[in-house]
């Protein structure tokens, strides 16, 4: 997957609208109503297994693989990545997961290695889900950040 490809503003990635497939919407925003950031680590993986699988029922693709390697030496999520050859969805970090960084990797699983694509599908569909959340959110280019208090 290319740096050259990622989107260098937000702009970029919301001025034109993407269509989701349907059912997407409203698996995603189940997981917005079930107040995932307040559920337990364990919780929080239970939550996007089922989306996981939901989404690949919905795009109608086999599933790919979660492996969730959390532990306080990570420094960020910044190793997170789809292997496309074992199918596998990859989640590294300190001690949370990211939904954002969920979807941006389902968004190479459904649409392959643009980084461009992948974060427009991952931040609108998250826009449009976690209306709230979203507008709290601070970027760093395309990169989308917790606000600090």
């Amino acid at each position: 997957m290319s740096v050259q490809d990622y989107p260098n503003d937000l702009f970029a990635l919301l001025a034109e609208k993407m269509t989701f497939r349907g059912g997407a919407i409203r698996v995603v925003r189940r997981i917005a109503k079930s107040k995932f950031w307040r559920r337990t680590q364990e919780e929080q993986k239970a939550l996007l297994r089922a989306l996981n699988a939901s989404l690949a029922v919905i795009h109608n693709v086999q599933w790919p693989q979660l492996v969730f390697g959390l532990n306080e030496q990570e420094p960020d999520s910044s190793r997170i990545c789809f292997v496309p050859a074992p199918n596998t969805i990859i989640l590294r970090g300190k001690y949370r997961l990211s939904i954002i960084s969920f979807l941006h990797e389902w968004g190479h699983r459904l649409y392959g290695a643009s980084e461009f694509t992948a974060c427009k599908f991952s931040l609108q569909l998250f826009r449009r889900c976690f209306p709230r959340s979203f507008a709290r959110l601070r970027f760093e280019g395309h990169r989308a950040r917790k606000a600090r208090p």
